[in-house]
């Protein structure tokens, strides 16, 4: 992942959100090296890139977890 991270910022990202459903948070890169860990009492913030979203994580993981067969 951190490969990966490097090539996206190298490319001109300016956030990732790397989302674990297992584990059940998200991950808020603005940096490669610079994070944030969201859980399920947090909020997901489009930040400058998507200005105005606001996604509940928990939100987020009951929708994921109705979708699967």
């Amino acid at each position: 992942m951190h490969r990966k991270l490097q090539e996206y910022f190298a490319a001109g990202t300016h956030l990732v959100w790397y989302v674990d459903p297992e584990a059940q948070h998200v991950m808020v890169y603005t940096t490669p090296e610079q994070w944030v860990e969201l859980g399920l009492s947090d909020v997901l913030d489009g930040g400058d890139v998507l200005p105005g979203l606001q996604l509940p994580i928990r939100e987020l993981f009951a929708r994921a977890g109705r979708r699967r067969p």
